[in-house]
């Protein structure tokens, strides 16, 4: 899903990348190895480590979305994000987050969009 062609939300599909199990297991690759060449820059754990953070969509900046998975209960998993290095948090699910940064309402922005465009902000 493309969220104001600037957030693009995982979804289970197959495609001749892959599909979704290898794009994960690509993007969390890399960020494990990055994680291992310097692990004081990098203290977060990766899904299928426990609690690990679990990739789930990036923004047009490259910026990575992460579900915490550090909760047992998959309801109650919050949200991280990386904006120019630095670690963001949110406390509600994937959903809430695309709506608070389409409709202007996180302190960091998630993408460069102006909720005041006139253009479609939705594309499934």
């Amino acid at each position: 899903m493309l969220a104001g062609e600037w957030i693009w939300v995982v979804v289970p599909h197959q495609s001749d990348r892959g599909g979704y199990v290898r794009q994960i297991d690509e993007r969390q690759g890399a960020q494990r190895s990055i994680r291992a060449d310097d692990p004081a820059s990098h203290p977060f754990a990766f899904h299928p480590e426990p609690g690990g953070l679990l990739w789930c969509a990036d923004t047009e900046g490259r910026d990575f979305i992460w579900w915490d998975t550090s909760n047992p209960d998959p309801d109650r998993w919050t949200m991280a994000w990386d904006v120019e290095f630095d670690r963001y948090t949110f406390s509600g699910t994937l959903t809430e987050l695309v709506i608070a940064d389409l409709t202007g309402r996180l302190d960091e922005s998630l993408t460069a969009l102006d909720p005041s465009d006139d253009g479609p902000m939705i594309w499934l």
